[in-house]
């Protein structure tokens, strides 16, 4: 069958690969790629045909803005990969591929941009994805627990986002990324207390009013720490300055 002209012109227009790995074998046929075995080799041909059903590509409800782009990650890596290079169309954008879990083998992604991204903090990323000792990663929380500094914080250590406009700054900040197969959120660090502020609006913006409405939200949250316990204060203890 596949020694005839006719079915090698027909075979070859499809995306191939020949090899003699059992493993990858058995993990290409489960994700959808068809196995053909050629007596006169010792080789086998694999042929991806698989599509699996993808969402559509729409904005994300929880992070909707006014102007910008108005697309969202989806569960697919490969398409948010796409995604990001799509606003990020950078030579040194740098992925690198993990897995993760003995049983499911969830696919991960490392993005940063090489000439930007601290080389010492990429390595360390890296080497605590390797560290993940699961049998099956179920959602992005994991990763974060094993990426994370203090795992016992009450503080959040890490940003997720579903943007890949906000991705994208991240990235051009030095800052890592990364993805996971299966899930549309991303994973930002390291961050600042700062981070928390900041708005896909803002880069949408020009600095002056962007800076200012920053400057606000920072004036907003000093308020809203401050004034309660100023006036409970007031309220317990000086009540006589409350005019009546």
């Amino acid at each position: 069958m596949l020694g005839s002209p006719g079915k090698q012109d027909y075979i070859k227009s499809l995306s191939t690969l020949e090899t003699g790995d059992l493993t990858l074998i058995t993990d290409s046929i489960i994700a959808g790629s068809i196995a053909f075995l050629d007596e006169n080799s010792s080789q086998i041909k694999l042929f991806a045909v698989g599509q699996p059903p993808l969402r559509s590509i729409s904005e994300p409800s929880s992070e909707s803005i006014i102007a910008g782009a108005h697309d969202g990650f989806v569960e697919s890596l490969d398409t948010n990969i796409y995604l990001l290079r799509s606003h990020l169309n950078d030579r040194k954008l740098a992925i690198q591929y993990h897995k993760v879990g003995t049983k499911s083998e969830t696919k991960l992604a490392t993005v940063y941009i090489s000439d930007i991204a601290n080389q010492e903090k990429v390595e360390e990323v890296n080497r605590r994805i390797s560290s993940i000792k699961v049998d099956t990663l179920i959602s992005p929380g994991s990763i974060v627990e094993a990426i994370e500094d203090d795992s016992f914080s009450i503080f959040p250590q890490l940003i997720d986002t579903e943007r890949p406009d906000k991705v994208r700054s991240a990235i051009l900040e030095g800052r890592i990324v990364v993805l996971m197969d299966g899930s549309p959120m991303a994973i930002i660090l390291p961050i600042t207390f700062f981070s928390f502020f900041q708005s896909p609006d803002d880069y949408n913006s020009r600095w002056i009013p962007a800076t200012f409405i920053r400057i606000l939200r920072y004036l907003a949250c000093i308020i809203a720490v401050i004034l309660p316990s100023f006036y409970i204060a007031v309220i317990a203890f000086h009540y006589e300055v409350v005019p009546r």
